[in-house]
């Protein structure tokens, strides 16, 4: 269906844009920010579509990926200061739920899947509060498909 929503631009910030599809993002921009801690959601998707759980700012950077999806393989890990880092996990399948958790220090992010570390840095650690979003969406260069995704709960801890 054709609708009008916001959109990220990388040198507008969002603006007003017509799509042929819908998507949705989920956040808590306005009502909870966090500095620190531990984040973690039980998830399961589906569809040749981007699915996500991140934690934001007000710019585009710092930007971390809990979980992300890509249509085709799930990712994890962190844009800050325009560097990017992270991983691709192997072996999931991303239609079953899993819990996706990071536990963020003053010296380094850690990323879980159902408890089991997959990746750590230490490289470009926030200094900001962030807020927690979900989102589906299709890139403009990619053909997508209808999808789903499903968070089953949520838990935010500090340390």
């Amino acid at each position: 269906e054709t609708v009008k929503a916001a959109a990220w631009h990388t040198t507008k910030g969002f603006i007003e844009k017509e799509f042929k599809f819908t998507a949705d993002v989920l956040q808590t921009a306005t009502h909870f920010r966090q500095k620190r801690g531990e984040f973690s959601a039980k998830i399961k998707c589906t569809g040749n579509v981007h699915h996500a759980f991140w934690l934001g700012t007000d710019e585009k950077l710092p930007h971390i990926n809990v979980f992300l999806f890509d249509g085709k393989k799930i990712k994890v890990g962190n844009a800050n200061k325009n560097i990017i880092d992270g991983v691709e996990i192997t072996g999931l399948n991303p239609s079953q739920f899993y819990i996706y958790k990071l536990v963020w220090t003053e010296k380094e992010l850690v990323w879980y899947i159902n408890n089991f570390e997959v990746y750590r840095t230490a490289s470009n650690i926030p200094n900001q509060e962030m807020y927690l979003a979900f989102s589906s969406f299709i890139p403009e260069k990619q053909r997508g498909s209808a999808g789903n995704l499903e968070v089953d709960w949520v838990k935010v801890a500090q340390r």
